[in-house]
């Protein structure tokens, strides 16, 4: 038996291997809806004002991300601030993408 064929245990019952992989052309639709998406995301994030855009970058999208002290030493702000700058342009952000994904 190939381990492609063996039964695989889920939640859902037994499932063989094969069934559970996706085919070429979901990979390849996944592919072009992450494509669109990350497409979506930079123009929803150029739309942004440059101080808010840089504290979504480094709050969220940054593998080191900063904390809200350190980022308001950075822009001159307290902390408090730039928390809700980053609310507002999450906010911004989730208006621009609603119904894009």
């Amino acid at each position: 038996m190939n381990t492609r064929d063996a039964p695989v245990a889920t939640d859902g019952g037994l499932y063989d291997l094969a069934d559970m992989t996706p085919s070429p052309e979901e990979l390849l639709e996944a592919a072009e809806r992450r494509l669109i998406l990350e497409s979506n995301v930079r123009r929803a994030m150029g739309k942004l004002p440059d101080r808010e855009r840089a504290i979504v970058s480094r709050r969220l999208l940054e593998d080191d991300k900063v904390t809200l002290e350190s980022l308001g030493r950075d822009i001159g702000v307290s902390r408090e601030r730039v928390r809700q700058l980053e609310e507002r342009a999450k906010g911004q952000l989730r208006r621009a993408l609603e119904g894009v994904a």
